[in-house]
């Protein structure tokens, strides 16, 4: 039942008849029916049934052809104003049972790795779109995991595991089905063991803002400390800070006037800038306002960007934050980071503009994004060096953008695995581009297993200027919201003057940029496991004042969290608190002090809510997993505080979708 929704309007004349025609082929035409334009900008809407022979064809091909026997109509003008409106070719979705059942292609981690996170998930990837039986559930020897599906994967999240310890995945026969229920008969087993790890020396952080002082007196700390090998780690608190211009140096603008330069430029090495949340911790800059209308006079990479690492410097870590442009929107190019360091670590943080937001600007560097959130409409990725992005949000704001334009790398590119691309806005599905080359062929970016909520368009790529081409843009397995894989045929093919590129690329070709590659180099650097959260506190007690957990090697310190802010820190498993009636969760910090979720004090210790008849809830509040306070709605895990009548307090996990 499938059909044709469309409309049509002319603005200057055209042909009053217009035919609209399809085609199995591509070279014979079937007449679906026509449109009859009746006087200048006038929508006709018109709805056509496609014949059931196009049903479950490979290819339908629809066309709009101009009736040049019918009469012309309009006023006489050089310019034909005709044009095809919003247009939809829907159906009813019909199945097609191959009588096979799915079979196994890939899995994550693979049979025997001793290298598995302690957080992490078990990846199935099958060789066609699939679906798990209700009910079902797998086991990591005594912890049972729940199934999410998209597409042709079945994942299963795991977290809090021991370190250098033997597991077993186990997912039993006849649980794994096709779309028309052609069950697997085969159990997945998947024996491995987790990472070797060395034990975290305990530290506090050396600068807590605003405790100690403000970020940039945070900042000058660092950079002034006597022995820069160590890592220097800052904590910010939620709250929005504004890095204030300098006082002595000046940056001229578009208009030939000198301002304060707005850019604060960090040379120190080994420093960890920690947030309390990244909704929570904004950080942006000072420039001049911008006018209602046209560039900012100090836009353009170098003139007005928030944060700048200098080359001398590496391993820079950021985690939980928002760093934002103070420009605002589509005022010129408002840079963010101006990142011409090396070994730099975004972990579960944002940055926040609209156009050149993130500049990778080393052409030898590597970096590494991890979670969160980037976002702009402009080149809004873009420079040099290796950038793998793992599982990332990409956030494209406005339509008729490019998102990634790498130039010249260090030998990769830009490498996009299991992002996501999304849209702030209605209308921007369709309406932007994944890139354009920044030089004559040097631009790498490749796609892997991205999820496009907001779709690129057909053509998938854009050009730079008539001289820009990359080495390789392309992509494998991008895929729908739903997982249904995009058909990547139309992505284009050429570039400037004539220069192909293969935009598709092979399983091999996407298993040969593995993470291990692209970011080992000739150091076997690791900066997913430098970015790997501590183990959760466990055992987590409340009783009187002490406030108690299990001790963890591998923890660099807790945070102590109070009604949903963090309020203290310590490297003792133990804390004495100041109101035994308020609501305590525990944070532990990663080596380079990334603070984990929030466990709170006693979660389940009163065996769940149907065992609780004796005291009404008389307080219920809600807490994301950093232990900050968010609405009943919140999207994700939620943890649940119920306070009874007798003070008593009752946590439990809800998952919000």
């Amino acid at each position: 039942n499938m059909k044709v929704i469309t409309a049509m309007v002319y603005n200057y004349n055209a042909y009053t008849k217009q035919d609209v025609e399809y085609s199995l082929d591509g070279e014979n035409w079937t007449l679906l029916g026509s449109i009859n334009l009746d006087g200048a900008k006038k929508w006709v809407d018109a709805e056509f049934a496609i014949p059931a022979a196009a049903n479950n064809q490979k290819e339908v091909y629809v066309r709009w052809k101009s009736d040049r026997t019918s009469a012309v109509a309009g006023t006489q003008s050089g310019n034909d104003g005709i044009c095809l409106g919003a247009t939809f070719i829907v159906g009813d979705m019909q199945l097609v049972n191959d009588g096979t059942a799915p079979v196994l292609v890939s899995q994550v981690p693979e049979e025997g790795s001793n290298t598995a996170s302690i957080n992490g998930k078990i990846v199935l990837t099958f060789d066609e779109k699939v679906k798990v039986k209700e009910g079902t559930t797998a086991t990591l020897n005594d912890m049972t995991l729940e199934p999410q599906v998209t597409g042709k994967t079945v994942m299963f999240q795991y977290k809090n595991l021991t370190y250098a310890t033997d597991y077993k995945f186990t997912l039993a026969a006849n649980t794994i089905a096709d779309l028309t229920d052609n069950y697997s008969d085969k159990a997945i087993t998947i024996n491995f063991t987790t990472k070797t790890r060395p034990e975290v020396e305990k530290a506090l952080y050396d600068f807590i803002v605003p405790d100690d002082g403000k970020l940039e007196e945070a900042f000058a700390a660092a950079e002034g400390r006597a022995d820069k090998t160590q890592r220097f780690r800052i904590f910010v608190k939620n709250g929005n800070y504004v890095l204030p211009a300098s006082t002595t140096a000046t940056k001229n603008g578009s208009d030939g006037k000198a301002y304060p330069d707005p850019t604060t430029q960090l040379n120190a090495p080994n420093l960890s800038v920690i947030g309390e949340s990244m909704e929570g911790v904004v950080i942006t800059n000072s420039v001049p306002a911008s006018p209602s209308a046209g560039g900012n006079v100090l836009e353009g990479i170098g003139n007005g960007d928030v944060l700048r690492l200098n080359k001398d410097a590496q391993n820079y870590y950021f985690q939980n934050l928002t760093m934002k442009s103070s420009m605002g929107d589509n005022h010129g190019r408002d840079i963010v980071l101006n990142d011409n360091a090396n070994k730099t670590i975004f972990k579960d943080a944002c940055l926040w503009a609209y156009q050149d937001t993130y500049v990778s600007n080393n052409e030898g560097g590597r970096f590494y994004y991890e979670g969160g959130l980037l976002r702009g409409r402009t080149d809004f990725l873009c420079g040099k060096g290796d950038v793998y992005y793992n599982a990332v949000t990409l956030q494209m704001c406005e339509t008729g953008g490019y998102l990634a334009v790498p130039s010249v790398p260090k030998q990769y590119g830009y490498i996009f695995k299991d992002c996501e691309i999304v849209g702030e806005k209605t209308g921007i599905d369709g309406n932007y581009t994944l890139g354009r080359p920044w030089g004559s062929g040097t631009p790498i970016a490749l796609y892997i297993d991205t999820r496009m909520i907001a779709r690129p368009s057909a053509i998938g790529w854009n050009d730079m200027g008539t001289d820009g081409y990359p080495k390789r843009f392309a992509e494998y397995n991008s895929m729908t919201e739903n997982g249904t894989v995009i058909d990547l045929k139309d992505r284009k093919k050429s570039f400037g003057s004539g220069h192909e590129n293969n935009p598709i690329l092979t399983k091999e070709e996407a298993e040969f940029h593995s993470y291990e590659r692209v970011m080992g180099g000739d150091d076997d650097w690791d900066p997913a496991s430098l970015a790997e959260q501590a183990p959760a506190p466990t055992n987590v007690l409340l009783e009187g004042t002490a406030l108690s957990w299990d001790d963890s090697p591998y923890a660099l310190l807790w945070a102590i969290v109070k009604n949903g802010s963090v309020v203290a820190f310590t490297t003792e498993a133990s804390f004495t608190v100041d109101d035994p009636a308020a609501t305590y969760a525990v944070r532990a910090a990663n080596e380079m002090g990334g603070l984990g979720e929030a466990v709170l004090a006693n979660e389940g210790s009163q065996g769940g809510l149907d065992n609780i008849n004796a005291d009404a809830v008389v307080n219920t509040s809600f807490y994301n997993v950093e232990g900050i306070a968010v609405s009943a709605d919140y999207q994700g895990v939620v943890i649940k505080v119920e306070t009874l009548a007798n003070g008593q307090k009752v946590a439990t996990k809800v998952i919000n979708k």
